[in-house]
């Protein structure tokens, strides 16, 4: 009877803990290359009225982060950051007991800390164009990709200087009409869907940590994608944020799909 009992638990605790097979599909395309290659991308982080402009300062903190030693339970951490590239940070991991290499960018959109000097700054276009093409190029390249920034009222992910009203104010009319972020996003998961070059991962997961991203976005990029995906439904704080996307990445590389992954 006592051994019944044991055995049952047994059962039925390896149940409840049972992987979803969508999860496990996941992990196996994500970990099939013997490189894993991460995108993390911050947006234009503009706090409209005030002039400050956060993105450099987010990136500094999670490169701070992910070039820290490793401990129990954690693996957004341990990276090196490459000699010839700044934004490129790699680390070696072993994947069901075979070694693989993380290969992670780290991008961001603005020149400096004050918008208005951005505004004047001929090296702030270059930089939100890199940051553009860092994300999309990701989105048909990459297998995983995060994005950090503003959801724009719908019309982000964006990595430009934020499109003013005449009173100074964010334009939500301009982002809500015209959502050009959201179409360059959806045309290039399009493009990922038909491979024409080798180069072509496959994007397995896209994360949005931008505010209400989840009514934002992702009834428009889950009819256009088959990657899993990571949003949320409420206002994001930085450091929310910034907390979220470590942790997720950090589940992932441990084999394991974070809880918020819509699968």
């Amino acid at each position: 009877m006592n051994v019944f009992i044991i055995l049952a638990t047994v059962f039925f605790s390896f149940a409840a803990h049972a992987e979803a097979p969508s999860c496990s599909a996941l992990k196996s395309a994500l970990f099939s290359k013997s490189t894993i290659e991460i995108r993390m991308v911050f947006g234009y982080k503009d706090a409209r009225p005030a002039r400050f402009v956060g993105d450099r300062h987010e990136r500094l903190a999670f490169i701070e982060k992910i070039m820290t030693p490793c401990e129990v339970g954690n693996q957004a951490c341990g990276f090196t950051r490459s000699k010839e590239d700044a934004d490129l940070f790699t680390k070696p991991v072993f994947i069901e007991g075979r070694p693989k290499t993380v290969r992670l960018m780290v991008v961001n959109s603005s020149v400096g800390s004050d918008d208005e000097e951005n505004l004047s700054d001929p090296f702030q276009e270059w930089k939100s164009k890199h940051a553009q093409k860092t994300f999309l190029s990701g989105l048909r390249e990459a297998d995983v990709v995060f994005y950090n920034g503003h959801s724009r009222f719908g019309g982000g992910p964006d990595f430009g200087s934020p499109q003013l009203a005449k009173d100074g104010t964010i334009d939500a009319s301009i982002y809500k009409s015209k959502k050009r972020g959201l179409t360059k996003l959806l045309n290039a998961l399009e493009e990922s869907q038909r491979p024409k070059s080798p180069r072509y991962a496959g994007l397995k997961v896209l994360g949005l940590y931008s505010c209400t991203s989840s009514q934002h976005f992702n009834n428009r990029i889950r009819s256009s994608s088959d990657a899993a995906l990571i949003s949320s439904n409420v206002l994001m704080y930085y450091s929310d944020a910034l907390d979220q996307s470590l942790s997720a990445m950090s589940t992932l590389l441990r084999e394991q799909c974070p809880k918020s992954l819509i699968l």
